[in-house]
């Protein structure tokens, strides 16, 4: 027989199995599954605002708005880093006895998608392809 605590270990590390799995299936570099809003450094006031922003985006998704979000700008400059927060925050509910966000939202099951503009451009032009 196991004890509390052993249950609660081996649900914890069934609910972060859950949340890596579902997090590899959103189309971001595995690097990534642990940034968080709360880790991620901002080094200008444009940061900083993106940073903000993003929270707001992440909130609102999770009131059930469905919207897009789309980042764009030069390389090195967090666009991806910053989805990664967002889609963590997005895909995980806060533990209530130690307020990490790491737990998978399994009431939910919000998903998410990272896609590039290149990726998109294509999958546009291979449509059209069979379109005629």
């Amino acid at each position: 027989m196991k004890t509390k605590k052993e249950i609660e270990k081996w649900e914890k590390e069934q609910e972060s199995e859950l949340f890596s799995k579902n997090f590899k299936k959103c189309g971001i570099g595995e690097r990534y599954i642990n940034m968080c809003f709360d880790t991620f450094r901002t080094s200008s006031e444009q940061q900083r605002i993106l940073k903000e922003k993003g929270c707001k985006f992440a909130n609102t998704v999770k009131e059930g708005i469905t919207l897009i979000f789309i980042l764009y700008g030069d390389v090195g400059t967090g666009k991806t880093a910053l989805a990664a927060c967002i889609m963590r925050d997005v895909m995980a509910t806060e533990n209530n006895t130690t307020g990490n966000k790491e737990r998978f939202n399994v009431c939910n099951h919000f998903t998410c998608r990272y896609t590039k503009a290149l990726d998109i451009t294509n999958a546009i032009k291979q449509a059209q392809s069979f379109g005629g």
